[in-house]
């Protein structure tokens, strides 16, 4: 459920963007979004919070900012349970991370940060990624690759390198490249590296990220739209047909051995 939670969040903070000035639909959606993801698994915690805050990028005017200050006041009050629950059981929303995490009450900050960096580091291995995945056999059938295509990190990387060197100011994509990048945090807190389910976020971003790449190929510039409806050049539909093909292969090569292997777990 925490993939879907971001998208719907990733949908409702795009039609907030795209919208002009803004709705009380708007508003709702963003804090329910937020509520969702918060609820539906234990990194959702950290990353409604964070994502919450990184929508103060969009408060570009003062209607802006009183549209987000309006959703995070109501994402605030969907919180009270949890503030209710915690104050009623002290610790117990803590224990689980104490027991997963190399964080403790009595482990100095100084410890703490360089393991993190590192963990944060750990948890974007490129070997990890694409190749051997979660080590948990329940989370991902060993030897059939990576959490994520090569096709699909290729295209992340022509993404970011566009949306880099046409020095565009969306500040949607700004805020999916950030949400990347803050995804990968709640596996970074704990011991256990490429965790599929602490970091299931982050694929969602990933392949978001994947959409300046795909209007390159078909118009030649990332989109101001995500949604727009692209136009195709015949040198970059080949090249989108060998992107295609690659991805059939591993799409294929994966099916292969989860059938054979994935009954094991």
């Amino acid at each position: 459920s925490l993939p879907l939670a971001v998208v719907l969040f990733l949908l409702a903070v795009y039609y907030f963007v795209r919208t002009e000035g803004w709705t009380w639909r708007n508003v709702l959606a963003i804090a329910a979004s937020l509520t969702f993801l918060t609820y539906c698994y234990t990194s959702g915690r950290i990353l409604g919070l964070a994502l919450g805050a990184g929508l103060f990028l969009f408060a570009t005017s003062r209607r802006r900012l009183i549209a987000i200050v309006s959703a995070l006041g109501l994402y605030g009050l969907t919180l009270i349970p949890i503030v209710v629950f915690n104050r009623r059981n002290p610790d117990s929303m803590m224990r689980r991370l104490y027991e997963i995490s190399y964080i403790k009450p009595w482990t100095p900050w100084s410890e703490i940060f360089p393991k993190f960096v590192t963990r944060y580091l750990e948890d974007q291995s490129l070997l990890g990624l694409l190749v051997n995945g979660d080590h948990h056999s329940r989370h991902h059938v060993q030897g059939s690759g990576g959490a994520i295509f090569y096709v699909a990190i290729v295209l992340v990387v022509v993404s970011l390198i566009l949306l880099i060197s046409r020095s565009r100011q969306n500040r949607f994509w700004m805020f999916v490249v950030y949400g990347a990048a803050i995804s990968i945090i709640p596996g970074a807190l704990t011991v256990e590296p490429l965790h599929a389910l602490r970091n299931a976020a982050l694929p969602v971003f990933l392949l978001a990220l994947t959409i300046p790449a795909f209007h390159w190929l078909f118009i030649g510039d990332p989109p101001t739209d995500p949604l727009a409806a692209p136009r195709p050049q015949r040198w970059k539909s080949l090249v989108l047909a060998g992107l295609l093909l690659v991805g059939i292969y591993e799409t294929v090569s994966f099916q292969i051995v989860y059938r054979s292997e994935g009954w094991k777990r």
